[in-house]
């Protein structure tokens, strides 16, 4: 007798495998179902996502507008005052406001500067300390990660409630 080639042989036990994870008619029609209600779930929240998206970039935009029509762009661009008082009822007192965005440049600047005065060297010596000297216990420890995800989370927290502040007190809201 002449032996079955080994390709056959897998067929038959593939075949017969799917055989017993097939699931019966009505279950499949209800697994269909169920798939396509996820499918329909997963695309509404995307739509969910890209419109709110949408919405965030109309927003600015339509604020960004706002501002440029009460600010000119060249005082904005190139203004060397950032004050932004402004009286938003009539019974209060305020400047007109100045909304020169280069000493906010120079800020942030300086702010980088320093901050990576400070950081560089400590995260270099760190990474010396970890990688030459430190134990191997040391090296797995999983508080020295999350400091660094902490200090990053509070960093955008921190950045995040001054851009709303300073958003609400330009747009008068």
């Amino acid at each position: 007798m002449a032996e079955p080639d080994i390709a056959q042989a897998g067929a038959a036990k593939a075949e017969r495998r799917s055989s017993l994870l097939a699931a019966p008619e009505g279950r499949r029609a209800r697994q269909i179902l169920g798939e396509r209600l996820l499918l329909g779930l997963l695309a509404a929240s995307s739509l969910v996502a890209i419109l709110t998206t949408v919405g965030i970039a109309l927003s600015l935009l339509f604020e960004t507008l706002r501002f440029l029509d009460a600010v000119p762009l060249f005082d904005f661009l190139f203004g060397l005052n950032w004050s932004p008082q402004i009286a938003i009822r009539e019974d209060q007192v305020g400047s007109s406001g100045a909304f020169g965005v280069v000493p906010l440049l120079v800020g942030t600047g300086l702010i980088a500067a320093v901050a990576m005065t400070v950081a560089g060297p400590l995260g270099l010596l760190s990474a010396i300390y970890l990688a030459e000297y430190a134990t191997p216990r040391a090296r797995t420890c999983p508080v020295l990660g999350m400091g660094a995800r902490v200090r990053v989370s509070v960093r955008v927290r921190v950045t995040g409630v001054r851009w709303v502040s300073t958003a609400r007190t330009c747009s008068g809201g």
